[in-house]
C-alpha cells in the first residue's frame, strides 16, 4: 500500500456491515423514576442493534430475547428490500 492509498476496511468496501447499538439509558436509578410507559418505550429499545452497509445505510436490525418457553430467539427486522441469508454457527465455527 503506498502513502497516497487509503485503507478500505470491511465496513468501507461493503464486505461486512457495521453495528450501531441502539442508545439507551442503563442508569437503573434514572429508569426507576421514569413513568412505566417511558420505561416500556425504552426497554424495547435495549439490546437491539442495527447493521448498516458501506452507505450509512441500516439494512436489519436485530436483537436476542427470551420466549416464554425459556428460549433465546434471534430477531432479525429486514428494515428494506436486501436480500438475506441465514447460517447459524456451531460452538466451534467462532469468528
Amino acid at each position: 500500500m503506498t502513502e497516497n492509498e487509503k485503507y478500505l476496511s470491511p465496513y468501507d468496501t461493503g464486505k461486512r456491515c457495521e453495528a450501531r447499538l441502539w442508545g439507551t439509558p442503563h442508569d437503573s436509578a434514572s429508569m426507576a423514576e421514569l413513568p412505566q410507559i417511558e420505561r416500556d418505550m425504552i426497554e424495547a429499545r435495549m439490546g437491539k442493534v442495527d447493521f448498516d452497509d458501506e452507505n450509512g445505510d441500516s439494512l436489519f436490525t436485530v436483537w436476542v430475547e427470551r420466549n416464554e418457553q425459556g428460549a433465546r430467539v434471534v430477531h432479525i427486522q429486514q428494515l428494506g428490500p436486501t436480500p438475506v441469508a441465514i447460517r447459524i454457527h456451531g460452538e466451534d465455527e467462532r469468528g
